[in-house]
């Protein structure tokens, strides 16, 4: 595993285009970068658990991980897919409470692991109007991510609308397979409706990848007109 001052470069610039570390001066990123320690996770291995307290945040450097929250039955609920670049894990460290989610490597995943307590170091004090703005959008995030399981107890067919609706690049960085592992169905039933929507001309396909093709008639159909359900705000848990 690669060390310091290595690690620390290769954070420094990945962080320095980060949503939300994006926004700390240069010396703060450069405080984070000492502290930061490079870990590789096999697929299917466990970065955190719903529940737990938060030790440290990561910042993707390859592969993809997979945010979930598990339900009263055992079933889960896929909330956000994390690659390159993207943080996971800081809202716990903002508002200070458990992690609202778990996350697991979907595939083969190299991250740079950041103590929670730098980070916060880093964040408005607690008690000041900085901080208070931060708390208040963790907030809004917790409810849209409970709205969000809510919705995804909806047919199959809706929840794969919204979520192509959501993110019409879905189909093209994650294979059918693995989608239908997020979704918990079987990888025929998901086909089934991809190739219905084939045929309708809502996805077609390149370079052997299915891909969204007309996002208006997929919501017309299927989120309007058919289910009723209407496209949920990103839900960005950490």
């Amino acid at each position: 595993m690669r060390r310091w001052p290595l690690v620390g470069a290769d954070f420094s610039a990945l962080a320095a285009r980060c949503p939300f570390l994006d926004t700390l001066c240069a010396e703060a990123r450069a405080r984070l970068a000492a502290g930061v320690r490079e870990v590789s996770l096999r697929r299917g291995r466990v970065l955190f658990l719903e529940g737990d307290r938060p030790d440290a945040v990561y910042l993707v450097c390859s592969g993809l991980v997979r945010i979930f929250v598990t339900e009263l039955d055992g079933s889960e609920t896929t909330v956000r897919l994390v690659g390159r670049g993207e943080l996971l894990g800081e809202l716990a460290v903002i508002d200070g409470g458990l992690r609202s989610a778990s996350a697991i490597a979907m595939r083969s995943v190299v991250a740079y692991r950041l103590p929670a307590a730098l980070l916060a170091a880093e964040l408005p004090a607690p008690g000041t109007v900085g901080r208070g703005i931060l708390a208040g959008l963790v907030a809004v995030v917790r409810e849209n991510t409970k709205r969000l399981v809510i919705e995804r107890s909806q047919p199959l067919e809706s929840v794969v609308a919204t979520l192509l609706f959501d993110d019409p690049g879905l189909l093209r960085r994650v294979t059918q397979g693995e989608l239908a592992g997020l979704l918990g169905v079987s990888r025929q039933s998901l086909n089934q409706i991809l190739r219905a929507w084939e045929r309708e001309g809502v996805v077609g396909r390149r370079d052997g990848r299915m891909h969204l093709t007309d996002p208006a008639a997929l919501r017309a159909r299927h989120l309007v007109g058919g289910s009723g359900v209407v496209s949920p705000s990103a839900a960005d848990v950490r």
